[in-house]
């Protein structure tokens, strides 16, 4: 991940006690068919976190085998029936050279990602000083829950704590007034010395550890990110530069088009097309990635962004009826599950077409390198030139692209790629242009690399 975001890691306090009861006292409760202690690991590990740690204590060896399956390292508590505090400072060893780390009771499992990722956003973009000796702290309904987000600095302080209290405790005497923290009423975010609340909406923050039944209050966020948070959401993909710069200028070709399209009387949601753009790549280093893409960004609580950033390789028939392609066994994308075809089933001509810019527009480039569509997969098949099967592949991918690039250019009555290439004047533009500057003094070095690739066919 970029910009450091590596180096915050989650701790999962999983150890429980024997005298506790009801499904929030144990780890291997099952909540919609996955275990508490599952959610917990899947939601850190959705946010692109890879160093999670689940302390364990009661029911030892059966907690343990569930973290590992899920992805989590275990660290054992002996002292467990101690509380709390002992099983956080039992963790330590396991995030201490984190620059951040999170710390969540195992209860609080059904916390949104959408809720780490702006905990994780707050603090690779505070100006504070000293963050990394300072707590976040989430509230929710005027009232301050978790998980707290730790900066690595107070490790020695939390691994030194004697007071009482447990966390709360510890937390206040990092305060001015060495009070436990409470929100200001009306006040969306606040600092209180070296602990920082900020208000999500997300009721599972407030969580009972006593509570005999698990919440059920829907997430009260958002349909779609903020195009700050999209962009620090694909900066936890650990992409090199050159990826990241291809998002944007993906986010942005596909704006130009939304536009075009609007312009000729045709509805697009060009907002929706940006993130999109933006996103469109955030599973790029894993195996299937426009579906690991679509799979990830729905589990965010986006489900119309989720189905523009699965489309972005190969858009679904439903999609491709569109334009009029002949959906033989050729031309039909091999991806599809019968679950990935449902998803699409009933797709409307608005979200079709965001797919269809997004789509495009990633077909445009060569990474960050603007290509003719032509061009791009004739460098694909210099690389793959040796197998059979991909090259097949690559055909009917270039036959794709081309049926759309003639769809757009019926419609807009123009050359797709020249209004690609043509700035508008809409806000966005600079917004993306913030992002990541779009200009690259090796430009012409990479364009005369990728000509010489494309011409040794």
């Amino acid at each position: 991940m970029a910009r450091g975001t590596t180096d915050i890691a989650a701790m999962i306090l999983a150890a429980g006690a024997a005298e506790m009861s009801g499904p929030a006292a144990n780890p291997l409760a099952e909540y919609e068919g996955r275990s508490l202690l599952r959610r917990a690991v899947e939601s850190f590990r959705l946010c692109g976190m890879t160093r999670i740690v689940a302390v364990t204590g009661h029911q030892r060896e059966a907690v343990a085998e569930e973290a590992e399956k899920a992805g989590a390292r275990v660290i054992f508590n002996p002292d467990y029936a101690g509380g709390l505090i002992s099983s956080m400072k039992a963790g330590l060893p396991g995030v201490a050279e984190s620059r951040a780390f999170f710390m969540l009771p195992v209860e609080a499992a059904l916390i949104h990602p959408q809720t780490i990722l702006s905990q994780i956003s707050w603090w690779l973009t505070s100006t504070r000083k000293k963050k990394n000796r300072s707590v976040l702290v989430p509230v929710h309904d005027g009232r301050c829950g978790r998980p707290a987000l730790i900066g690595g600095g107070l490790v020695s302080s939390l691994e030194g704590w004697a007071g009482e209290g447990d966390l709360l405790g510890w937390l206040a005497s990092l305060t001015e007034d060495g009070r436990p923290p409470v929100p200001p009423p009306g006040m969306p975010s606040v600092d209180l010395g070296a602990v920082s609340l900020i208000t999500l909406p997300d009721p599972a923050i407030l969580t009972d550890i006593y509570s005999a039944e698990l919440p059920t209050r829907p997430y009260g966020g958002c349909e779609r990110p903020s195009l700050k948070d999209a962009w620090q959401f694909l900066q936890m993909s650990d992409l090199k530069k050159d990826k990241l710069r291809h998002s944007v200028l993906v986010a942005r070709g596909a704006l130009r088009l939304a536009l075009a399209m609007n312009g000729a009387g045709l509805e697009v949601d060009a907002e929706l097309c940006v993130l999109a753009g933006v996103l469109h790549d955030l599973a790029r280093r894993e195996k299937k990635h426009a579906r690991q893409g679509r799979v990830r960004t729905a589990a965010m609580g986006w489900p119309d962004l989720a189905l523009v950033v699965g489309a972005h390789s190969d858009p679904p028939p439903s999609v491709l009826r569109m334009v009029g392609m002949p959906l033989d066994k050729k031309n039909i994308p091999v991806w599809a599950s019968k679950s990935d075809e449902q998803a699409y089933a009933h797709i409307s001509d608005v979200l079709g077409r965001a797919c269809l810019a997004v789509y495009l527009a990633d077909k445009y480039l060569w990474e960050d390198t603007p290509a003719t569509i032509v061009e791009r997969f004739n460098a694909s098949r210099a690389i793959f030139w040796s197998n059979r099967a991909a090259l097949k592949t690559i055909a009917r991918r270039e036959r794709t692209a081309l049926a759309v690039e003639a769809w757009f250019g019926k419609i807009l009555g123009l050359n797709p790629k020249s209004v690609v290439a043509a700035k508008s004047n809409s806000a966005w533009e600079d917004g993306l242009e913030k992002l990541m500057p779009m200009r690259d003094k090796r430009q012409p070095e990479v364009k005369r690399n990728f000509a010489a690739r494309a011409e040794t066919l």
